[in-house]
């Protein structure tokens, strides 16, 4: 095997994630991106990259097996490119027939209508959604942009409308974000995910960086629990789901 094709088996295979925009209509506490004056990424930005990734995992193709490219949509909040964006890109994808290409999106749901709701289910997107609970501990954190309506509700309306044109029965695919403010709440943020039939993905905020601090707001901080919170907190999710008949 020569150096290059040893070199690509390391990386082998390839997963694009593509920040489609930094801009997005939430003001979360503990967001780090600076959304001031993003634009949503070209379309052809885009195809330059699902173009080289295809050209990539076509070389590992084998036995007559079809490239796979695993697709991550992100932001900011990637639904601020709206529905014909998507459509570009499913126009795109739909021009390497031989490369499979699976398409998943983070999104924090504010602005999933049926119509958008609709065309990503039946192109097989597979969604992700960002929320943090019950509302409050999701409000305390995740704010609109306006201020105006309540990030928690605006988000259960995108995952209801992501529901209507889903098959039934189905789990929702979720990451909630896990601050100093939540480590109390355990039986709260477990009883909701649990009724609402969600799959979460935990992502313990852990912005402690003393050489940071100097720089960045006080509240990103305050926000970040210890270890002995963490510790506590995951036990107690545990013994909930564990007698949980």
């Amino acid at each position: 095997m020569s150096l290059y094709r040893m070199a690509e088996s390391v990386f082998f295979p390839v997963i694009p994630q593509i920040q489609v925009t930094l801009n997005c209509n939430f003001r979360c506490t503990y967001c780090f991106q600076d959304h001031r004056a993003s634009e949503v990424m070209e379309p052809a930005t885009a195809e330059a990259i699902l173009v080289k990734c295809a050209e990539y995992n076509r070389g590992w193709m084998r036995g007559g097996a079809r490239g796979v490219v695993d697709v991550f949509w992100h932001g900011g909040e990637p639904l601020l490119a709206g529905l014909d964006f998507y459509r570009e890109m499913l126009r795109i994808q739909a021009k390497m027939p031989d490369v499979t290409f699976k398409n998943h999106l983070q999104t924090n749901g504010a602005l999933l209508n049926d119509a958008l709701a609709r065309f990503f289910v039946e192109n097989g997107f597979q969604l992700g959604f960002s929320l943090d609970g019950p509302p409050e501990i999701n409000d305390r954190s995740r704010r609109t942009a306006t201020g105006q309506q309540s990030a928690h509700e605006a988000a259960m309306r995108g995952i209801a409308a992501f529901r209507r044109f889903s098959p039934p029965g189905g789990r929702v695919p979720i990451i909630a974000v896990v601050t100093r403010e939540t480590m109390a709440q355990a039986e709260a943020f477990y009883a909701f995910f649990k009724e609402m039939g969600a799959e979460v993905q935990l992502d313990i905020y852990d912005l402690r960086c003393d050489d940071l601090r100097p720089a960045s707001p006080d509240g990103l901080f305050r926000q970040a629990p210890a270890a002995a919170q963490i510790e506590r907190f995951l036990i107690r999710l545990f013994d909930l789901w564990f007698y949980d008949p």
